[in-house]
């Protein structure tokens, strides 16, 4: 994973130690000033002059925090890019970074905060850091959880689970004895195929893809899977007359995908499958 695009660039911190160091000055001249007004019986400019010296205070204190801030993520990012990982664990980080484990969780959580680390988390146990959140939603291979983001992990990630995913329909179907089912599988691993090769050759794409990879292929994974248990194990007609109606739906929409693909259609707008989510999450078990 090309973990630099999940990371914001370095800022430079010399403008603000410079105005830094211009604050603290210019408190002590006004501090300098408010004494000599104090002294002399000035009391309007005295209030002036101490009020301006706090301002500057302040100004000083607000530059002192943001340098340490981006001081301390050009040190966080260096050594996340050296690490190499996704998902690195507070304890190596702070190893590496020669810092406290709270040092390390509370400087990740004001990253998080300031926006530096767009993707960025700590785990609820707080142990691991996570650069870039997987998609909230099954990826290629079938793992994840909830609805898909608009957020594409790494690519090469995203084609190759989903040619697991078409490897393992190919398989299941092989041993397959109902053969319309068998053929209507085949056709969605054929069509799928041909995505995969558009995409490789189109990457800005994948994100039109993006339902068909993440949902509806895993789907069809599990359908294959099964239809084989089922199979295998006896189950009634009126199983395999609904399996055969999904996967035939689910061949018809691979081909669709494949022609909107090549049309440039959106596809995660124009895709609807009432009846797959309705067959997969029925008896499919």
């Amino acid at each position: 994973m090309d973990l630099e695009k999940y990371l914001k660039p370095n800022k430079s911190v010399t403008g603000d130690i410079v105005i830094m160091f211009v604050g603290i000055i210019m408190a002590i001249i006004d501090f300098v000033v408010f004494i000599i007004n104090a002294v002399a019986g000035h009391p309007f400019k005295a209030i002036f002059f101490i009020i301006a010296a706090i301002l500057f205070v302040i100004i000083a204190i607000i530059s002192a925090r943001h340098a340490q801030l981006m001081t301390d993520y050009q040190q966080f990012r260096f050594r996340v890019l050296k690490i190499g990982k996704n998902e690195v664990s507070v304890r190596e980080l702070g190893t590496s970074w020669q810092k406290s484990d709270d040092y390390v969780t509370t400087a990740v959580a004001k990253f998080i905060n300031k926006g530096l680390l767009p993707q960025g988390k700590l785990t609820d146990d707080g142990d691991t850091i996570v650069i870039a959140k997987p998609l909230e939603g099954k990826t290629a291979s079938g793992k994840g959880k909830g609805k898909g983001s608009d957020d594409i992990p790494d690519f090469n990630e995203i084609m190759a689970g989903f040619g697991k995913d078409v490897e393992n329909i190919s398989i299941y179907s092989e041993s397959i004895t109902h053969e319309d089912i068998k053929q209507n599988l085949n056709d969605y691993a054929d069509s799928s195929k041909k995505i995969k090769e558009y995409l490789l050759e189109h990457q800005d794409n994948v994100k039109k893809a993006r339902k068909f990879i993440s949902i509806y292929t895993p789907s069809a994974v599990k359908l294959a899977e099964s239809v084989k248990k089922a199979e295998d194990t006896g189950a009634d007609e009126g199983f395999f007359t609904k399996a055969s109606e999904t996967s035939k739906n689910l061949a018809a929409l691979a081909k669709d995908v494949f022609s909107k693909l090549q049309d440039n259609n959106l596809l995660d707008e124009t895709i609807e499958m009432q009846t797959l989510d309705q067959m997969i999450n029925e008896d499919m078990k």
